[in-house]
């Protein structure tokens, strides 16, 4: 039986569909981490390419980073596929829209980073100038986004929706970092979503805003310097329900570290903080405005009030044009002041509007004021160490 060698060649992987000489002898390259991928996204000279993982053949590009990366994630199939991105800074003069279920986007993150020093990590940057009003957008359901950063770069304006937002559910969203945008750094809500070690930092408006959100869990996120027109750390808002954050640390912010608000009849309810910090930011710890039934359990507030001695406190509940700040719980957390601006209040109820509220077990010291003012008749504090 003779050999068609023809054939054979022809089945061969060809130079040039790779970057390089060197990764000719195997279809997979040699830079593909463990698992197999749909596609390794990469830039060389100036411009992006996208290889599929199975063949090795380059598929997109060369472009611009949006419009290779946009094009990989449309030519995935409907359950979608792992999209992984070998270390770069890519610049993006439009925002990446994830629209089908099961879309991994994988790359790597070094989380000692500082601003502009990315050691190696993967980066999505926003072009100078784009002003866009996100950068990453995720809407569907299933997927993961892991070991990326976000920059807004050279923004003047834009962001109005976050650099990073995610609907959808069942999402994943781990090892992310936001940085330098000019209005809001992460829009998060959705359905059983996760945010494992998640980052908002250096913020000119809002490091996280989220609402919507119903059975979402945050672990070890944090949102920190975010000091520009409104400054707030967290602000956590809408028909938002049955939430956990755990670890989540909000620090060093221009003015309320959480602000916990109804802005409508929708109102924040049946979430529990365990673990959470609010400290150093210029305004409240916790800025409780008008929510119902939610939990406090281990949380440390400290050295809040910031921008004046005497005048924010650590934890502050009053009424929104909707709702009172009724039937919350506290319990087991330690509110201390120790710097020259003393928070003045460890927890504080505006009026006897603000009720049903149960404070138990804290540990408050060193505020300018008073430790707990309870005006609610209905609300209990027992057991507090002051």
């Amino acid at each position: 039986m003779s050999t068609d060698y023809g054939k054979i060649l022809n089945a061969l992987p060809r130079p040039d569909l790779y970057d390089s000489w060197e990764l000719v002898k195997r279809h997979m390259p040699i830079e593909q981490p463990p698992s197999a991928a749909s596609y390794i996204v990469f830039q060389k000279g100036g411009q992006c390419y996208a290889k599929n993982g199975m063949t090795g053949h380059i598929e997109f590009g060369p472009g611009d980073a949006y419009t290779v990366i946009q094009s990989v994630i449309n030519a995935l199939p409907s359950r979608g596929g792992d999209v992984y991105f070998k270390p770069d800074v890519y610049i993006l003069n439009n925002f990446i829209v994830v629209n089908k279920v099961g879309v991994n986007l994988r790359g790597t993150f070094w989380r000692g980073i500082d601003v502009g020093g990315y050691r190696g990590s993967v980066v999505f940057k926003m072009a100078n100038g784009a002003n866009l009003d996100r950068i990453l957008s995720v809407e569907n359901w299933s997927c993961l986004v892991e070991n990326i950063v976000l920059d807004g770069g050279g923004q003047t304006g834009g962001a109005g929706v976050g650099l990073l937002y995610v609907g959808g559910g069942d999402n994943v969203i781990r090892n992310v970092a936001v940085f330098n945008s000019y209005n809001r750094g992460i829009s998060a809500g959705g359905h059983a979503n996760e945010y494992i070690n998640v980052a908002a930092e250096y913020c000119s408006n809002i490091g996280w805003q989220i609402s919507n959100s119903d059975e979402c869990v945050y672990i070890d996120c944090h949102s920190a310097s975010n000091t520009g027109t409104a400054g707030w750390g967290v602000w956590f808002i809408g028909n938002s329900k049955y939430n956990r954050f755990v670890g989540f640390k909000s620090c060093l912010n221009g003015k309320d570290g959480w602000t916990i608000e109804s802005l409508s009849t929708d109102i924040p309810m049946l979430n529990t903080f365990i673990g959470c910090v609010a400290t150093n930011n210029k305004w409240h710890g916790f800025h409780i405005k008008g929510t119902v039934k939610n939990t406090f359990i281990g949380c440390v507030i400290a050295n809040n009030s910031q921008e004046a001695n005497n005048t924010y406190s650590g934890v502050y509940l009053e009424a929104s044009s909707y709702s009172n700040s009724v039937n919350n719980i506290f319990e087991g957390n330690e509110i201390h002041s120790t710097t020259t601006n003393k928070q003045k209040y460890g927890i504080y109820e505006v009026d006897a509007n603000q009720d049903y509220n149960i404070y138990l077990g804290n540990i408050i010291s060193g505020m300018a004021t008073g430790s707990i003012i309870k005006q609610g008749v209905n609300s209990i504090s027992e057991h507090n160490i002051t």
